[in-house]
């Protein structure tokens, strides 16, 4: 395992880490923020990965003198670092693509949903995807060792994990386990914290939290989802509303090495595609206000947008693999779709009512899960908007 406990000088560290604390202090409790001050990130990446000028993914190393300045600079700088790659192989369909399959989150984004957890010295907390480790040690810090568990897909994951935290004296609970089952080993937790995106919340998670007790999870996976805060209650239903910002995590896997695909058009079905008109601009897909109510609709589904010389597509992939791909044209907007129905109605259906409502953000909704159903509301959970998510 390739270690940067040796390669950091103790002061050097520590100034760059009192720097990102520094920053992290402007939106988290600075019970955090001092926890970022004394946690070292660079154990927990001694290597990541960026895109060059070309767009191909390199490794930036801690080991290699050329590139340990940028590598310590940029592992104490406020960003999200790639740091395993893995493949999307369609088969046949399309040349396989190489993506991050694991990162070590923005540090701002990590503060603002530790503060959002509400976790205390005493708390039983479960983390759901381990990755690199350092939100664990981060846990470790702020609550005994013994109250701190972690489970992630991947077993080499959560053994390089382990180590990166024991030579640190952190010795939190890990195991390589499902995270949608939860680990109801050591169940009942009072938070659960999740760091991948779903679209529906397991309610295994749900059983193993002690009434009282909260979940933050980022709901909605699709590129478009929120992250929400839900307080479990004595009769096992647990509800609460969705948060103003984005985790922009990945799926979460259920294997060790399959990553889900991006909503993308398969070339080979345009030649049994239908065709419609829209009066729609795809461009609405580009505020994340209604992106994000969108997604309430699309549950499993995707969609995104992109701008071709100056005019905005958009491409919709239902939960079935019904596709639509909007193009702008000199009498409108031509719909192109295909499957057991055209998914861009989903998204002209959704801003009427998107619109009806007010055009509300997304922190105006909340999120209700019970044993046998789940449904997203809108201002209270008695509203008289709601939409099932399963």
């Amino acid at each position: 395992m390739t270690t940067a406990t040796s390669l950091v000088a103790d002061t050097e560290w520590r100034a760059h880490a009192a720097a990102l604390a520094a920053i992290v202090a402007e939106v988290a409790d600075p019970r955090w923020a001092e926890a970022f001050a004394v946690v070292p990130r660079h154990v927990f990446v001694p290597r990541f990965f960026r895109r060059d000028a070309a767009g191909d993914l390199v490794a930036i190393e801690g080991s290699d003198p050329a590139q340990r300045a940028q590598w310590l600079e940029e592992v104490y700088s406020d960003t999200a670092l790639t740091t395993q790659l893995g493949q999307i192989d369609p088969g046949n369909t399309l040349r396989p693509l190489t993506i991050s399959a694991s990162s070590s989150t923005k540090p701002t984004l990590m503060a603002r949903m530790l503060t959002d957890l509400n976790a205390h010295p005493g708390h039983r907390v479960l983390e759901i995807g381990t990755g690199t480790g350092y939100n664990a040690a981060l846990l470790c810090h702020r609550l005994h060792d013994g109250h701190v568990h972690s489970v992630d897909i991947h077993p080499e994951l959560v053994t390089v994990a382990h180590a990166r935290l024991v030579s640190l004296g952190y010795h939190p609970r890990l195991s390589c386990l499902d995270g949608a089952h939860g680990w109801a080993e050591h169940a009942l937790y009072d938070r659960i914290i999740v760091t991948c995106g779903i679209s529906t919340i397991p309610y295994p998670w749900v059983a193993q939290t002690r009434p009282g007790g909260l979940i933050l999870t980022e709901a909605l996976a699709g590129g478009h989802g929120m992250l929400a805060r839900l307080t479990v209650a004595d009769d096992g239903t647990a509800c609460g509303h969705f948060l103003d910002y984005p985790g922009l995590f990945m799926t979460l896997r259920q294997t060790p090495h399959r990553i889900a695909r991006p909503a993308e058009l398969p070339p080979e079905q345009l030649h049994g595609a239908r065709h419609a008109s829209t009066t729609l601009d795809p461009a609405v897909l580009a505020d994340p206000a209604f992106a994000f109510f969108c997604q309430l609709h699309l549950g499993s589904g995707r969609s995104n947008h992109h701008v071709v010389e100056g005019a905005t597509k958009a491409t919709v992939v239902a939960h079935d693999g019904s596709w639509a791909q909007t193009t702008s044209g000199t009498h409108g907007v031509l719909v192109t779709f295909d499957g057991t129905h055209n998914p861009w109605q989903t998204v002209e259906t959704a801003h009427h009512t998107w619109t009806q409502l007010g055009r509300p953000r997304p922190c105006a909704f909340g999120l209700t899960v019970t044993p046998h159903q789940q449904h997203a509301w809108y201002q209270h959970p008695t509203s008289d908007w709601t939409h099932p998510l399963t």
